[in-house]
C-alpha cells in the first residue's frame, strides 16, 4: 500500500464521514489569510484564530505545535514549512529525545533564525 493511496482511503472515509463540503475544508492546506501563502505541509485542522503572533517573523499566528499551551510556540503558515525542514537537525543538535525543555531549546533558536524570505535572499 503506497502513501497516496492511504491518503485516498482516509480522505474518502473523511467524506463519508462528514460530507464533500466539511471534508475539503479538512483536507485543505493551510493558506496564509494575509499574505496568501499555502503551506506545503500543513492543513486546516487545528488552526489558530491569529490572536497571537508568530514568534518567528511577527506575522499572523496560525499554528502551535501538538500539546502546547505556551503562547511562545506559535508560527505563521510559511514558518511552519521552514520549521518542518530544519527542525530535526535542530533537534538533534540540540540533544531532544523526549526532554520538552530541550525542544523548545531547539524551537527557540529556530525562531532566532531570520526568515530568508524576509531577508530577500
Amino acid at each position: 500500500m503506497t502513501l497516496e493511496s492511504i491518503r485516498r482511503d482516509w480522505k474518502a472515509k473523511s467524506v463519508e464521514m462528514f460530507g464533500e463540503d466539511e471534508s475539503r475544508k479538512l483536507w485543505a492546506y493551510a493558506k496564509d489569510p494575509i499574505t496568501g501563502y499555502v503551506s506545503n505541509h500543513l492543513n486546516q485542522v487545528g488552526a489558530l484564530d491569529g490572536s497571537i503572533p508568530c514568534q518567528r517573523c511577527g506575522g499572523f499566528g496560525y499554528w502551535s505545535p501538538p500539546g502546547s499551551k505556551r503562547n511562545d510556540e506559535v508560527l505563521c503558515v510559511r514558518c511552519v514549512d521552514d520549521w518542518s525542514e530544519v527542525s530535526s537537525k535542530l533537534l538533534r543538535k540540540h540533544g531532544y529525545v523526549s526532554s520538552k525543555k530541550k525542544w523548545h531549546d531547539a524551537f527557540v533558536e529556530f525562531c532566532g533564525m531570520k526568515p530568508e524570505w524576509k531577508t530577500g535572499r
